[in-house]
């Protein structure tokens, strides 16, 4: 049996346990089925994990939901390309390197 790692999900704060060959993991059970799972459709996992960390700076998380145009429409302009270049792009870059 692998071990397991104690995560904190970046939506809830809670903390949860995967096995440790699954450390790419950020988000609980309940929030990669609410959030993840949909976005996985469209999106790259790193998209997605920058997507969740722009959503925790701006403290709204109603962008990922399964019911946002966002989710809906696969066709609609990926809001990262917007703020390429901005402050915001800035700290989401330096997230990345932590």
């Amino acid at each position: 049996m692998s071990e397991m790692i104690e995560k904190e999900c970046l939506v809830c704060g809670k903390e949860f346990y995967v096995p440790k060959n699954q450390q790419w993991k950020f988000l609980c059970q309940e929030h990669a089925k609410e959030i993840y799972f949909p976005l996985r459709k469209i999106y790259s996992y790193n998209t997605i994990l920058n997507l969740v960390k722009l959503a925790v700076l701006f403290d709204d998380f109603n962008i990922l939901r399964n019911g946002s145009p966002l989710v809906q429409s696969q066709k609609q302009c990926d809001p990262l390309r917007t703020l390429v270049g901005t402050a915001m792009w800035q700290k989401v870059k330096e997230l990345q390197k932590m």
